[in-house]
């Protein structure tokens, strides 16, 4: 038993570096380090930015292009409010 958990922790150890590799060059081009689906898994932003660099991008792109959006909703009604204002004087 003791040698399966062995050869078990070996396999995990020698996994690590053929993922590293990987992991490291599509960090490096931007391209994702594998498929993301429905199923696929992260713990931190962190971790996603590593494994999966153009999906965090596409997310902080669009994060930001709807926090954008709403702060030109709300300038936009600002400004409307402003000209009701004028107008009613």
């Amino acid at each position: 038993m003791s040698d399966q958990g062995s050869s078990s922790s070996q396999s995990v150890q020698s996994a690590a570096p053929s993922t590293a590799a990987p992991a490291a060059a599509a960090a490096a081009t931007g391209k994702p380090t594998g498929t993301v689906n429905a199923k696929t898994t992260f713990n931190s932003m962190a971790d996603l930015q590593k494994k999966y660099p153009q999906l965090y991008k596409m997310m902080m792109e669009n994060d930001m292009m709807t926090f954008i959006s709403a702060q030109n909703r709300s300038q936009d009604r600002i400004h409307q409010i402003n000209q009701q204002a004028e107008h009613e004087n």
